[in-house]
């Protein structure tokens, strides 16, 4: 079963919501919503063009960035990463 999820004529999938408690256009069914993802491709929300600033400042600005980048930064902070990270 899909929840959260209205087909609009053109066939894609909208969101019904933002993951940000925030966002202006909560409940609208006709903003184009989508999974926002850091740079090695990990959920951070669904989000709008409205809300999308707003969800990014929840993270930290490097993991948007280069994925090399975020890896060394993952690792200065002791997570265990391998290469197929």
């Amino acid at each position: 079963m899909i929840t959260n999820i209205d087909i609009n004529r053109k066939g894609l999938k909208m969101t019904e919501r933002c993951w940000n408690s925030h966002c202006t256009n909560e409940g609208k069914t006709d903003v184009y919503r989508w999974i926002l993802t850091d740079s090695l491709g990990m959920s951070c929300g669904k989000v709008c063009k409205d809300c999308i600033d707003e969800q990014q400042a929840k993270y930290k600005p490097v993991i948007f960035d280069d994925p090399h980048d975020y890896r060394q930064h993952m690792a200065e902070c002791g997570e265990n990463i391998d290469s197929d990270y």
